[in-house]
């Protein structure tokens, strides 16, 4: 489709008067009308309602203005990331990621983004919380994926808000409290509670012993674990019952239900941080697909 006349189109919607959308173009009046009755024509439906006094979006028009504003989009991005291709042969981006909240949109995410950018080689590391928190004091990655807690205090680096999980029960499809209309928390108590070891999860376990308190109950025996997937692995082996954040249903074991926790006010937020003075010209790239995809 004809960029330029995409251009004129989006001109004349800005204004909706003809001739100062000419103007921009520097062109007269009968000429930009004639290309915006050749774009009318190519795409077989009315554009604008033209009269004496007025000019107005035809519905057409108004679906049509936002298609227009995203090829010229599309089309500026292919151009930039082809001249870019020619002038950056080899970049590295370095992502620190923590691995358990992330692990439902990360790995999709840095696929498409390497297929945008075959030209940039990704460094992937996964550490705990605790191991981020530690890292960033004197930071060496271009990104950081991690507890938003830990990384909106580091002044040397820009943060943002990804998301908010809640939590949830985490039980085997087989297990009793499933059966009942509502969850005893008195039961639950007394069954083993499988975490994350204080020493990788020091933040998530204080958020789950908080959720405990506010459901008034609390567990008797805690078994502790270095991975959220050996937690998972052993609620499925029916060791114990766990408290996860809701995402974790998202791949977790076809065996096990992830039971929300109604009423709940407490939350997990994770965010991203990077230095705003980097001049790697893949933070922004990388924050830009971020941005494309809903995620800011």
């Amino acid at each position: 489709m004809d960029e330029v006349k995409l251009k004129y189109f989006i001109s004349v919607a800005k204004y909706l008067n003809f001739t100062e959308a000419a103007k921009d173009h520097y062109m007269t009046q009968p000429a930009i009308s004639r290309q915006i009755s050749e774009l009318e024509r190519d795409l077989g439906t009315k554009l604008f309602n033209r009269s004496t006094r007025s000019v107005t979006l035809t519905k057409s028009g108004e679906l049509f203005l936002e298609d227009a504003k995203r090829i010229l989009s599309l089309a500026e991005n292919a151009r930039e990331r082809v001249f870019l291709a020619d002038t950056h042969e080899s970049l590295e981006l370095r992502i620190i990621y923590l691995a358990s909240p992330t692990k439902a949109f990360l790995p999709d995410l840095i696929m498409q983004f390497h297929t945008q950018y075959p030209q940039v080689s990704i460094e992937l590391h996964s550490m705990t919380a605790h191991e981020i928190a530690e890292e960033i004091k004197s930071p060496s990655a271009d990104i950081y994926i991690s507890i938003s807690d830990d990384l909106a205090k580091q002044r040397q680096l820009t943060y943002r808000k990804l998301f908010t999980d809640t939590f949830c029960f985490v039980v085997r499809n087989d297990h009793p409290c499933l059966k009942g209309a509502s969850i005893d928390f008195e039961k639950i108590a007394s069954e083993p509670f499988l975490m994350m070891s204080p020493q990788t999860a020091t933040y998530m376990n204080r958020q789950i012993l908080k959720i405990t308190r506010e459901l008034d109950f609390t567990p008797h025996f805690i078994k502790y674990y270095d991975s959220m997937d050996d937690v998972l692995f052993a609620t499925q082996a029916g060791l114990g019952i766990a408290i996860l954040p809701y995402k974790t249903r998202l791949f977790a074991p076809a065996a096990l239900s992830c039971l929300p926790i109604n009423h709940q006010t407490i939350g997990s937020t994770i965010g991203i941080a990077w230095n705003m003075e980097t001049d790697n010209i893949a933070v922004s790239w990388f924050l830009d697909h971020l941005e494309q995809n809903g995620k800011f």
